[in-house]
């Protein structure tokens, strides 16, 4: 057994994000995997785009100003290539930008994404930024014409702005420095990352590599001191062994504490139980290495990690290929882990498969072991074929992989491997990495026991063809998915990913997606013109606007209550305010009711009601992250405009409701005769309708409610109503009776405004987190037709009471909205949405909006509910139709209220 320590066992990291892209087809971790599985090389000779191999080579070793080698491992993609408006650069910038900080930003960008956090969930936080970086090829080679230096080369080049550039782009505020220690740099950029999570000084980390061949001077040099192999590659370990393959590479690894990634549900890839590094010290030269410091380090890693050597089966090793350094190594790992003849340690480079990245190398060996962990496979080290004599491998009971071959979980349970990592000065890093625990199934049994199954699928991408891209790809994986057991869990991880998991990007297509009958519901809506891609411009500002009652039905919102526990909380929650204000009836119990027995028309129930349904509508759209800009009102609905702003409370407002609806009712009930009321809708503008009102010869009666130019809600005595609508329809003018038994917003309130003012006394406050001015959203009242910027005046009954008898000036308060305090876009607020039972003024808004001061400007228009549509898909497609406008949501309470 080996040395375990006594000390407690330092705090675990999480791999949670992988990214690279190393030569020849190894583009991806993907692509990676299958080259090293199947056992390939990425060896090509020198590209022409590098630089004219036949100007510098030459096969005598000696020459010291030409290079002896023909070729190595290079990128397939073009390396000028770079998508510089996704990254904000202009092209001056982008032109001196060195080619391995624009794929080392792409890198992390992808490495994120690989990890689940969208940049908007990152941007901001603690998160450090280790990079590596060894070569300035690029650098040299611009500096070389002194007449036409960019302005930015300092920025673009300088090894500081590899780490600056990254921190920069994402807004990450954790430490970020740029390391060298040549071939270990990676490594030890990733020994300083545990160390900056271990110590509290960031909730995450990035580290990253990048390595490219830009110019011959380096192999030249390496050459020259007999570094490389004439053959170009690294043949580990073997009697071929005469230095390394140089190769290019860019990898990014994302790190969290590993009880900080299961919090928050990240993909946990791998865990690393412990770094170190040491130093070679005073050896024969300063590129030799020593064994004494490489059996320290990884003695000391276990020992500090509380650690059996003995318990870990595979070793990655730095196996570069040179022939004192793989012997040293080989002997170091036999003296460390002392494997038998029956247990030999296992061991591998993946230097032979894609050439030794330099500075990349110790995250190339860190992802070549992440992918191995999970596939529970440890892929072949190629170019062995006889063992060099120098290198104890057979008397060590070493054994180098030559194939594919299972790995088995250890007597621990898990896989567990070492990484080396030596830097050419002397600078040695080891790795102790296991893997992962398979993650636990997401608890969806509430959900996926109801029979009704949708969800908002949503995917972006930066251009229109990306993002067509992205449908064809997405449907194409779907598809070789069919038939499979665990076909639902598929389909739920697939919406969980994308809607919870990505970033929002410009072009966006979303929909609200059934999947009840599986993968084949899911392809043929990917496959409808409605889930196309749609370019959104900006995050749109919300107006809400919320409407009086009227619009109310039986059934509205039905379906929320057992889709989205938030909503019947909320429901519940109103409930008891107005069963304490005396009320005798259930809110959730009248909607269930049918359309035969619903009371939600009964004057005392109506207002209390639809306030509790917007007030339970704003809670569940504040839940998945929709909020206003600004609010507007009709009648009523500026009780729940007021909450939504947080100058009243919940029960303030349901004071409001309920003593506006008994009073009322009570008022209503004692009107007989000539002294009812009633109201009526007339298809005319306000100077039309006070025509008609001025010819009245019978009664009285007013404009109690200016909806729209075209549309007037006249309120008053019976007779004068009647007037009205014969008045009208001689004229051929639309008039039409409202089913209600009093005349809102008319004389017929006067006699309830006093005790309408009393029973407010002492009810209404503000909420508890909103000062008095209303300066974060706009308040855009149908009471006095223009903006109101104090709390205090909607916690002062007065005003309740000018909205029950003064006219709703809503034309003035939509316009209030939209053109009040217009940015450059011309308007305030950029989607309008109605909160309410129905879409009752989704006519009257688009009548203003025709006015002439709202020419050439278009705003969209959405309802959160519609009277015989299933509320839980009217939900759904308004958030589908909100991130098609680029307003980013968390869809994970949306597709998965129930965890």
């Amino acid at each position: 057994m080996g040395n375990i320590g006594t000390e407690p066992a330092t705090e675990p990291i999480a791999i949670i994000g992988i990214s690279c892209k190393f030569a020849g087809d190894a583009s991806s971790p993907n692509e990676l995997w299958k080259m090293l599985v199947e056992g390939r090389d990425a060896w090509s000779e020198v590209p022409s785009s590098r630089f004219n191999l036949k100007g510098f080579f030459h096969p005598d070793p000696d020459r010291r100003d030409t290079m002896h080698v023909r070729g190595g491992h290079f990128l397939q993609e073009d390396v000028a290539h770079f998508d510089a408006p996704f990254f904000n650069f202009s092209s001056e910038l982008a032109a001196a930008l060195d080619p391995q900080f624009r794929l080392q930003l792409e890198s992390v960008y992808e490495a994120l994404e690989n990890a689940g956090l969208p940049l908007t969930q990152v941007a901001g936080s603690d998160t450090s930024v280790f990079a590596s970086l060894w070569k300035n090829d690029y650098r040299d080679g611009i500096i070389r014409d002194e007449q036409n230096l960019p302005r930015s080369l300092y920025t673009g080049t300088g090894r500081a702005f590899a780490a600056a550039r990254i921190s920069h782009f994402f807004d990450l505020r954790g430490a970020s420095m740029t390391l060298d220690t040549a071939c270990s740099s990676s490594l030890v950029a990733l020994h300083q990352a545990v160390q900056s999570l271990r110590s509290g000084e960031s909730s995450m980390a990035i580290i990253g590599g990048s390595n490219l061949i830009l110019n011959p001077d380096t192999f030249v040099s390496l050459g020259s001191t007999g570094f490389l192999s004439a053959e170009g590659k690294s043949f580990a370990f073997d009697t071929r062994a005469n230095g390394y393959g140089r190769g290019e590479g860019v990898a990014t690894l994302v790190i969290k504490r590993l009880k900080d990634a299961l919090s928050a549900g990240d993909p946990v890839r791998a865990v690393i139980r412990e770094t170190l590094l040491n130093q070679d010290g005073k050896t024969d030269s300063i590129t030799s290495p020593s064994q004494i410091a490489q059996v320290a380090l990884m003695r000391d890693c276990y020992h500090k990690a509380r650690l059996d050597p003995q318990d870990t089966q595979y070793v990655e090793a730095h196996g570069t290929g040179t022939e004192i350094g793989d012997s040293i190594e080989a002997g170091a790992i036999a003296t460390v882990f002392q494997p038998t003849a029956s247990q030999p340690m296992r061991i591998g480079s993946i230097k032979t498969n894609i050439g030794h990245t330099e500075v990349t190398s110790g995250v190339a060996g860190i992802i070549k072991v992440v992918l191995a962990l999970e596939k529970g496979i440890i892929p072949p080290s190629v170019n062995f074929n006889e063992p060099n004599p120098r290198v104890p491998l057979e008397s060590a009971n070493l054994r180098v992989v030559t194939k594919a071959e299972q790995w088995l979980l250890g007597p621990n349970g898990v896989r567990r491997a070492s990484i080396n990592n030596f830097g050419a000065g002397g600078t040695n890093a080891h790795v102790i990495v296991e893997s992962a625990e398979p993650a636990t199934p997401r608890n969806d049994g509430q959900q996926s026991s109801q029979k009704y199954k949708t969800k908002v699928l949503v995917l972006s991408a930066r251009s229109e063809q990306a993002c067509k891209n992205l449908i064809s790809n997405l449907k194409g994986y779907l598809e070789s998915k069919k038939g499979v057991a665990w076909e639902e869990a598929l389909l739920e991880n697939v919406m969980h990913t994308l809607g919870q998991r990505r970033t929002l990007l410009p072009w966006v297509a979303a929909h609200r997606v059934p999947f009840s009958r599986g993968i084949d519901e899911v392809t043929k809506a990917l496959e409808s013109l409605q889930f196309k891609p749609i370019r959104a411009t900006r995050r749109p500002r919300i107006g809400m606007v919320f409407s009086g009652q009227g619009a109310q039905w039986h059934a509205m919102g039905r379906e929320l209550i057992i889709a989205y526990p938030p909503f019947r909380a909320s429901l519940e929650e109103g409930e008891i305010y107005l069963k304490e204000f005396g009320a005798d009836w259930s809110v959730i119990e009248e909607l269930h009711r049918d359309a035969d027995t619903t009371k939600v028309n009964d004057t005392a129930i109506s207002i209390p009601i639809c306030v509790v349904l917007q007030i339970s509508l704003v809670r569940l759209l504040h839940a998945w992250g929709i909020t206003p800009t600004a609010v507007a009102s009709h009648s009523s609905g500026e009780i729940a405009a007021a909450y939504a702003v947080g100058a009243l409370s919940y029960k303030s407002a349901m004071a409001a409701a309920y003593y506006r609806a008994v009073i009322t009712a009570a008022d209503t009930s004692r009107r007989n005769g000539a002294s009812k009321g009633g109201m009526i809708a007339v298809g005319a503008g306000i100077e039309d309708t006070e025509s008609y009102l001025g010819r009245l010869k019978s009664g009285k009666a007013v404009a109690a409610c200016i909806n729209s130019p075209l549309s007037v809600t006249v309120a008053g005595d019976v007779s004068a109503v009647q007037e009205i609508e014969d008045m009208a329809k001689a004229d051929g003018i639309f008039a039409r009776k409202l089913r209600v038994g009093t005349a809102y917003h008319s004389h017929h309130m006067d006699p309830i405004a006093q005790p309408y003012r009393e029973a407010l006394l002492n009810h209404l406050t503000q909420s508890a987190d909103v000062g008095d001015a209303l300066d974060s959203v706009l308040f855009c009242s149908a009471v006095t037709g223009g903006r109101i910027y104090s709390v205090n005046e909607l916690t002062e009954p007065e005003h309740w009471v000018k909205s029950l008898t003064q006219p709703v000036r809503f034309v003035d308060a939509i316009s209030d909205m939209v053109l009040g305090d217009f940015d450059p876009s011309g308007t305030s607020v950029d989607a309008i949405i109605e909160v309410g039972p129905h879409s009752n003024l989704g006519g009257p808004i688009k009548e203003v909006m025709d006015l002439p001061e709202f020419n050439g400007i278009q705003i969209p228009y959405y309802s959160c509910l519609l009277r015989k549509t299933n509320a839980r898909d009217s939900m759904q497609d308004l958030v589908a139709s909100l991130l098609r406008e680029g307003f980013a949501i968390n869809l994970g309470p949306v597709n998965f209220p129930w965890g």
